[in-house]
């Protein structure tokens, strides 16, 4: 169980590392004298994976969130109080944010 979690929770961290490289790379760039063609390029370029990075993320604390849930579902069951609650998902997003992670 502990790889299950260490699992998401190891790209939540790698990605926030990698973020702040790139809103310090951000950064440096907003800080020279002008702005020229280039640097826009790779502003526009550093925008696109700080976007991903965020898809990675979310995905990766939904993933956390189910495993504790399904924790917590099992403790129930241990004690006898367990009640069924069924939800309706996207199955497509979900395929999506599992491949994202991967």
């Amino acid at each position: 169980m502990s790889h299950e979690l260490r699992n998401p929770l190891n790209s939540i961290s790698s990605q926030n590392i990698e973020n702040k490289a790139l809103y310090e790379k951000i950064s440096s760039i907003l800080e020279s004298e002008t702005l020229d063609d280039s640097h826009i390029e790779n502003l526009k370029q550093i925008t696109v994976k700080l976007k991903k990075g965020r898809e990675v993320q979310y995905a990766s604390t939904k993933l956390m969130n189910s495993l504790i849930q399904d924790l917590l579902d099992y403790a129930q069951i241990q004690a006898g109080k367990f009640r069924r609650n069924l939800k309706k998902f996207n199955l497509e997003s979900t395929i999506k944010e599992v491949i994202s992670i991967q």
